[in-house]
């Protein structure tokens, strides 16, 4: 037979149990009234005489003994013995009244604690796997929002750029826009290549596509402009066997990055992936910091870091051959106000999916914003941010 505690001792008990700790031992004889204790008891139980002590511990073992006694991990033949001896506790009405009153509060109590941990990440699906909701279409030649011959469409859950409507490609290059902005944040997505390039598009634009980082938005973008000023994670697929073609490279239309602490003018950076082929789903993530710091992750392993995205120093769009600006050349008329911005580290922006002519899916495109309320006595206080944004802290 378990003996239990006679008495809730208003002295310093032994130190807690750790888990897996056998409560039936002589020095974990006071556990139970110590976890009371936690449970915001304590001024009662060190104001009462010991009976009402003994009854209180008694009434919340009786009521609770799973939720008290489970967490420390005890064997089963010491739940049997317990419960037998607390089952036959005569319970007197104060006993009863106590119960009903406040057994059921650490339940409650402990789900609001789950429903705001600070440390639970909140990914956020950009792509609802239903429709184009909180997306904004351009396609080079054609307003924001018109859907040139479909090419984004969403089926059977997956979001498509799509050519089945197209003969060929005539440089209408495609992009969808997030209608917010982000500047620190973890992206991550699983896309594939599928079928054939349509007609008409470049050789290089085989298996290649990607995802625009601080991107500029969809509204801001020319008629006739092709690229929008980003930061692109590209990604390439394998068309030969043996034949490396790495992808979560970067490219940098109308901007530059930092790699390795110095400043790279190339305008596509390999990554260290591995070759991907064929039409099987690939998982890509990207953790974005503002204007410090772009990490592109593949399987757990960081393929590429690169720091200080910003518009290009030089003033050119993507072609380095040439000594005159060429952003007119990519249906930039206008390009003054990215000329007085150059050098300038780009801290945020949308984030845009690419339509370069081959077809390519995606099952998911989710979003983990590391940018929020940072005082922990807020409600929406997340342990995991990295930038603050306190205008947005919840109280009440």
């Amino acid at each position: 037979m378990v003996v239990l505690p006679l008495e809730c001792r208003t002295t310093t008990p032994p130190p807690s149990n750790k888990k897996g700790a056998d409560l039936a031992a002589p020095n974990n004889q006071f556990a139970i009234c110590d976890n009371l204790k936690r449970l915001q008891l304590k001024a009662y139980l060190n104001n009462c005489n010991a009976n009402i002590k003994i009854n209180v511990c008694l009434t919340f073992i009786y009521c609770n003994f799973y939720y008290l006694i489970c967490p420390f991990g005890i064997n089963k033949s010491f739940q049997t013995n317990f419960i037998r001896s607390i089952m036959q506790i005569k319970i007197s009405p104060f006993t009863l009244l106590l119960c009903l009153l406040i057994g059921c509060g650490p339940a409650e109590k402990t789900t609001e604690n789950q429903s705001n941990d600070p440390d639970q990440e909140e990914w956020v699906a950009l792509f609802n796997g239903t429709n184009l909701d909180g997306w904004e279409i351009k396609i080079t030649g054609f307003p924001m929002g018109e859907n040139h011959k479909n090419t984004f469409i969403v089926e059977d859950s997956i979001l498509k750029i799509n050519y089945d409507e197209y003969d060929s490609f005539d440089s209408e290059f495609g992009h969808l826009y997030t209608e917010d902005s982000y500047s620190h944040y973890k992206l991550r997505s699983v896309y594939r290549f599928v079928g054939e390039q349509v007609p008409g598009g470049a050789s290089w634009n085989v298996r290649n596509s990607g995802i625009m980082l601080h991107s500029q938005s969809a509204g801001s973008l020319e008629l006739d402009q092709d690229f929008p000023v980003s930061v692109e994670m590209q990604f390439l697929g394998g068309l030969e066997e043996g034949v490396d073609r790495h992808t979560a490279n970067v490219c940098t239309p109308g901007t530059a990055v930092y790699t390795d602490g110095e400043l790279n003018t190339n305008h596509c950076i390999e990554s260290t992936s591995k070759t991907y082929y064929g039409d099987q789903w690939v998982e890509v993530e990207a953790i974005v910091l503002g204007d410090s710091i772009i990490h592109h992750v593949m399987e757990g392993d960081t393929v590429l870091t690169m720091t200080k995205p910003m518009v290009d120093p030089d003033s050119i769009f993507i072609n380095r051959n040439t000594t005159e600006p060429d952003w007119a050349s990519f249906g930039i008329s206008n390009p003054q106000t990215w000329i007085d911005r150059a050098g300038q580290l780009l801290s945020e922006g949308t984030i845009a999916l690419q339509a370069e002519s081959h077809p390519i899916h995606f099952k998911t495109v989710e979003l983990l914003n590391l940018k929020g309320c940072m005082d922990p006595e807020a409600k929406n206080y997340k342990s995991y941010y990295v930038a603050a944004d306190n205008e947005s802290c919840v109280y009440e």
